[in-house]
């Protein structure tokens, strides 16, 4: 008996000095719940959503989708309408292949449907290829001046946004030159020279052809003329 009660005194010793140091679990409702496993309480215990309204009518940052996925969506887009929505929803988040497969997959499908996107239309992806065309590499210049020439978009007279297109392929047409200038051939590949060139010829029909950008492939392609189909 004095050896059980001695027991008793130590537990109760034990429990006082550590006890604390393990509470009980806290059991929460659902809701509050929910709220602790995804962070959402934040100041003022509202909770807040990534991409949504924190309560206040003000919303967070829009999710970005990853860029391969982003990628992958542009080219499976089956209508102009299509693209221009993607574009219009995710542009901010484009990079140079962003770019280029958007124009490639407009010319495609314009060309599946059979009428063209009105001007209106393409001028935000329009302003934003001209702004960003000395980042863009080799191969997406090629790409984007390729479809733009299928598009029949030109700088010529007598349309009402000539001077906007125009502005388009001065930029792609100085950012091309820097690059078969500084990168060479190789960087371009066969296929990129060719449509590069092609498709500067066709943009400038009844006017002078970029003479320089025109050169510096010819400079380019001869050492490769035996890789040329």
């Amino acid at each position: 008996a004095l050896r059980l009660r001695v027991l008793r005194a130590e537990r109760m010793l034990f429990l006082s000095l550590f006890g604390a140091l393990n509470p009980p679990p806290l059991r929460l409702g659902p809701p509050q719940q929910l709220l602790v496993m995804t962070g959402g309480v934040r100041g003022g215990g509202r909770a807040r959503r990534r991409g949504g309204s924190d309560g206040r009518g003000r919303r967070g940052p829009a999710v970005r989708p990853p860029a391969k996925l982003l990628t992958a969506s542009l080219a499976r887009a089956e209508s102009a309408s299509e693209v221009l929505r993607l574009h219009a929803e995710h542009g901010s988040a484009f990079n140079e292949i962003h770019l280029a497969t958007c124009w490639s997959r407009l010319a495609s499908t314009s060309q599946k449907e059979g009428r063209a996107s009105s001007a209106g239309d393409l001028a935000p992806l329009r302003q934003q290829t001209v702004v960003l065309a000395d980042t863009l590499g080799p191969r997406a210049i090629a790409s984007t001046a390729h479809a733009l020439a299928r598009l029949g978009h030109f700088s010529g007279a007598g349309t009402s946004d000539g001077d906007e297109w125009d502005a388009l392929w001065r930029a792609l047409g100085v950012a091309a030159a820097l690059r078969v200038t500084e990168e060479g051939g190789a960087a371009f590949g066969p296929q990129g020279l060719s449509l590069t060139a092609w498709a500067f010829a066709k943009a400038s029909a009844g006017q002078a052809p970029p003479q320089a950008l025109l050169d510096a492939i010819a400079v380019a392609a001869i050492p490769r003329l035996d890789e040329f189909k």
